[in-house]
């Protein structure tokens, strides 16, 4: 069987819809063996204090450490608040740190399929690269 290598981009794919993360772990076994699993999520919880302070003690540490047990590293990034003027961006893509550890596990030969789970079109560049 294949050695694997996985990346989820949790935000676009799997926040969306109630996902069995053990079904899930069992589904990406069928697939071959598993070097890694990263999940790229975003984290929230400097924002929920700020703005919820009550909000922040529901933490989402049990789902993270759930992920971990079943062998998913997790790649979380902090929420930048961003102001203009009067209004305010939240921001938090992981594309750029997803884009550059799938390019060194491609180059690191350490594994042979590398399995990209996002709905952003924007890696289609990448996948086309890493393809040829």
């Amino acid at each position: 069987m294949p050695r694997i290598a996985v990346f989820i981009d949790w935000a676009n794919v799997l926040s969306r819809v109630s996902t069995d993360v053990v079904k899930f772990r069992e589904f990406l076994e069928s697939l071959g063996n598993i070097h890694v699993i990263y999940a790229y999520m975003v984290d929230f919880r400097e924002l929920h204090r700020r703005d919820d302070p009550t909000g922040a003690k529901r933490s989402p540490q049990g789902f993270w450490n759930m992920l971990e047990k079943q062998g998913f590293r997790l790649r979380l990034k902090p929420v930048k608040i961003i102001r203009e003027g009067e209004k305010e961006i939240h921001k938090a893509n992981c594309d750029v740190e997803m884009t550059i550890t799938i390019l060194k596990t491609a180059q690191g030969g350490r594994v042979d399929e590398i399995f990209l789970f996002s709905g952003d079109s924007d890696f289609e560049p990448l996948v086309r690269e890493i393809q040829s």
